[in-house]
């Protein structure tokens, strides 16, 4: 016969001393979460002098110590204080981000400007290559208190660091992404919800976009969320090979334009930017969008709305005279009344300089010309000066801005200065576009989207398809 030992105390005296001891030393234990990165003992030795012992916990993929540990004290009442007193306490101050460095700057240039930081971290934010090093850099400070992280950005606002005058905020709090849905794309026009709905049996609600060949899932269970993709990765619909993406929303998100374009799937939400470089007494609405050009990345849109214009033909005016602060061939003003979203503007940005660079320019090869004529369905630069170009009757202008490589950042601020008008959200243009209008320059009929849920997203597809169409019988 053979025998198990057991680690099992049998003696109940001996399991009831043991039991409170561990009870007691429970309570003499206080758990530390939501710690710096790379902490190390002499910190937690700093914020925690009366400790007895610490157990630290070391991430072998990440290489540093995990996010939270364990102190042991001497007694509970040490323990109880120690939670009293740290408890919600904010360590290592608070950080700053400088927006504008050059490539080349290096931290000792940085702390000349700002000497009570303890720590510096420069990023570039660029990869090999002579074209990314036009790009702006970043750089992260951290300060000992708040008192000088706000000293920082009140007196430090505007420095010039190698030639450049630098833009100093405080860094943005990071919000937990949360798992929504799934997004399915490769899908045919005509596949159905009942199709879907058999590969992803526990979602509860199926959005699905035939012209984008792709459908939104959400579910109520992130659970469920994740089994369905679990299952279905590798999946096969009518001959097409499905790929299967989590939808994320952050915590504190709101669905700004709920049911309408601005949820559209087809375009890019990391390529929409808030640039707030608008001085410390700018109101929200004041916001230009910066559009990342994803097939152009050394290039850079920044889009304004606004609305009340007085005047609209003495700003063009002023704009091709060389009065205002941007550059004529550079920046295009719009009738906002044609134009129904802001990928709308982007894809005719696109287009333009993909005529620049393959030498099939519409005109003279000026690029706020050639913007209007990719917003035209048949390309025709007459034509888009007509329809999109600046008329009496317009109070709604949208500003198109493009930035060449090598050239900094505009200066928002002074440009705001010379524009008259209320600023509204380019991700607005939806709700006050003539859309009538539209569908007669587009070709679009009313009862075209009858068979589709997002007859709003549809809409912005037909146009976008109608833009290109063109394109594919020169």
């Amino acid at each position: 016969m053979s025998g198990q030992a057991t680690n099992t105390i049998r003696d109940p005296i001996q399991r009831e001393s043991l039991a409170k001891r561990l009870a007691q030393r429970n309570l003499c234990s206080v758990r530390l979460s939501n710690l710096p990165k790379r902490y190390n003992y002499p910190f937690l030795l700093e914020l925690v002098p009366d400790m007895v012992a610490c157990r630290m916990f070391y991430d072998p993929i990440f290489r540093r110590p995990r996010d939270h540990a364990y102190i042991e004290f001497s007694s509970s009442e040490c323990a109880l204080k120690c939670v009293d007193r740290v408890n919600n306490k904010e360590v290592l101050g608070k950080s700053v981000r400088l927006y504008n460095l050059h490539w080349k700057t290096t931290k000792g240039e940085v702390a000349r400007h700002f000497p009570g930081s303890t720590s510096i971290n420069v990023s570039t934010m660029m990869a090999k290559g002579p074209v990314c090093r036009r790009r702006s850099g970043v750089a992260n400070l951290m300060f000992g208190t708040v008192g000088e992280a706000i000293a920082a950005v009140d007196e430090k606002q505007g420095c010039v660091i190698r030639g450049r005058r630098i833009s100093v905020h405080f860094c943005p709090k990071k919000a937990k992404s949360e798992i929504t849905g799934l997004v399915v794309y490769g899908l045919k026009k005509t596949a159905t919800e009942d199709e879907v709905r058999v590969l992803f049996p526990q979602a509860n609600e199926v959005e699905m976009h035939p012209l984008g060949g792709f459908a939104v899932l959400r579910y109520a269970v992130v659970e469920d969320c994740k089994m369905d993709r679990k299952n279905a990765l590798g999946a096969e619909l009518k001959r097409r090979k499905l790929k299967i993406v989590f939808k994320f929303q952050s915590g504190n998100h709101v669905e700004m334009r709920s049911g309408a374009v601005a949820k559209a799937e087809h375009t890019n939400s990391g390529s929409l930017i808030f640039v707030k470089n608008l001085g410390r007494s700018a109101t929200e609405e004041e916001a230009w969008i910066i559009v990342d050009l994803k097939l152009f990345p050394a290039y850079t849109l920044s889009v304004a709305l606004i609305s009340d214009v007085k005047s609209a033909l003495e700003l063009n005016s002023a704009l091709q005279s060389g009065q205002l602060p941007l550059s004529p061939n550079l920046c295009a003003i719009v009738d906002a009344d044609y134009v129904a979203d802001i990928t709308q503007v982007e894809v005719a940005a696109i287009q333009a300089l993909t005529n620049r660079t393959g030498g099939r320019l519409q005109g003279k090869g000026v690029f706020s010309s050639e913007f209007l004529a990719c917003l035209q369905p048949h390309h025709s630069i007459k034509e888009a000066l007509t329809t999109f170009g600046i008329k009496k009757t317009t109070t709604r202008v949208l500003l198109v801005l493009l930035q060449t490589p090598g050239s900094s950042m505009p200066d928002f601020e002074r440009i705001n200065s010379h524009l008259l008008g209320n600023f509204e959200d380019p991700l607005t243009l939806h709700q006050s576009c003539n859309r009538e209008k539209i569908s007669q320059i587009y070709g679009i009929s009313g009862t075209e989207f009858k068979g589709f849920g997002n007859d709003e997203q549809a809409y912005v597809l037909s146009i976008l398809t109608r833009m290109s169409a063109n394109l594919l019988m020169r």
